[in-house]
């Protein structure tokens, strides 16, 4: 198992990870890049490059399969996908790569750190142009970067925030229409060789994301894994000041407080969360709320419940318990996820009683 403790981001945060996909696991073998931005002018844009896209997903079947995945929501609500696989057109770079004639890639300190990043994409109705600029420096859960780890088979878990927050500039181009945006995003590169479709056993309930509120950045996960795993939870929480860690902890919960029913499919979401942090004497709240669903198609699987959202959150800061910072109207990507024998209810019982 991997020990849990914050680190400065090492080497790994940044580098493909091949050797994750080595037999047995190369069928199990997933890694990507995630980007969250959300712009001043009501765009989001969630952008995911793959040295090796999920097996069991989208018809991909074994490992290694490189791919681009994006779902944009339009100010009008509009929500645009795509999957577009890349198996013979694919040049990993130090940092990043080329899928076809589309490129994620950027420049790194003397340090290895990110200092910045462009991504170009480009197809038919679509055309991304956008260059992220690091503010907030990226940070790792163990000394590895592991956050899951066992040494006797060679199979893990990572989940590096590499830049929790960059502040972007560029163009999005939609059917021909081309708006100028800017606006802060959030990336992390993850790894895994665990059966881990939809979480898989070491991650079977989960409330995963990030959030902007005025100079505030926070990445975020409350996870438990299944009874293989003795439910381990696994809860980091960081909050960064401009470029300044001001807290970083394990001592974090966020719960869901109350349960939206979707009319169309009858699931059930939760329709918003409370958090809390604690580090010596900081404390740091947050309210997440109700917001709209920013990836398609999630809310059908019948294993589980997963959805996410964009919404707005409020957030406290306080020192020996009187706030020093109270703010509202920040953004919030928030990912819940539960396999159903975690669910508070059988949601197919639910269903057929309707």
């Amino acid at each position: 198992m991997a020990k849990y403790k914050f680190a400065k981001m090492g080497e790994n945060g940044t580098r493909w990870h091949p050797e994750m996909g080595q037999p047995p696991f190369t069928n199990e073998f997933q890694e990507y890049y995630w980007l969250d931005f959300v712009s001043d002018n009501g765009y989001y844009l969630r952008f995911s490059p793959f040295n090796s896209f999920t097996p069991g997903s989208n018809g991909i079947t074994k490992g290694f399969v490189p791919a681009i995945v994006f779902d944009l929501l339009l100010p009008d609500g509009r929500l645009i996908d795509r999957f577009v696989t890349f198996e013979n057109d694919f040049e990993p770079y130090e940092f990043g790569g080329r899928w076809g004639k589309n490129i994620f890639t950027g420049n790194k300190s003397a340090e290895g750190e990110i200092t910045d990043y462009v991504i170009k994409y480009e197809d038919a109705n679509i055309a991304i142009d956008l260059k992220g600029t690091s503010i907030a420096k990226g940070i790792q859960f163990s000394d590895t970067g592991y956050t899951y780890y066992n040494p006797k088979d060679n199979t893990g878990n990572s989940w590096y925030p590499v830049v929790p927050r960059a502040e972007v500039k560029g163009t999005i181009t939609v059917d021909g229409k081309k708006v100028e945006v800017k606006g802060p995003a959030y990336l992390d590169h993850q790894a895994s060789n665990v059966p881990a479709i939809y979480g898989g056993p070491t991650q079977r309930w989960w409330m995963w994301g990030h959030f902007f509120c005025g100079p505030y950045t926070a990445t975020f996960i409350d996870s438990a894994a299944d009874l293989k795993y003795r439910y381990n939870h696994f809860t980091p929480f960081v909050l960064w000041k401009g470029s300044e860690i001001i807290l970083a902890t394990f001592n974090f919960r966020c719960t869901p407080e109350g349960y939206y029913e979707d009319p169309n499919s009858g699931n059930y979401w939760p329709s918003g969360f409370s958090q809390r942090a604690i580090d010596g004497s900081i404390e740091v709240t947050a309210q997440l709320h109700h917001g709209r669903l920013c990836e398609p198609e999630t809310t059908s699987l019948d294993h589980m419940i997963y959805v996410r959202q964009l919404a707005d959150v409020d957030l406290q800061v306080s020192r020996f318990g009187r706030v020093e910072e109270q703010l509202s109207g920040g953004k919030v990507i928030i990912e819940f996820g539960a396999h159903n024998e975690f669910f508070p209810w059988n949601k197919e019982e639910h269903k057929a009683k309707k």
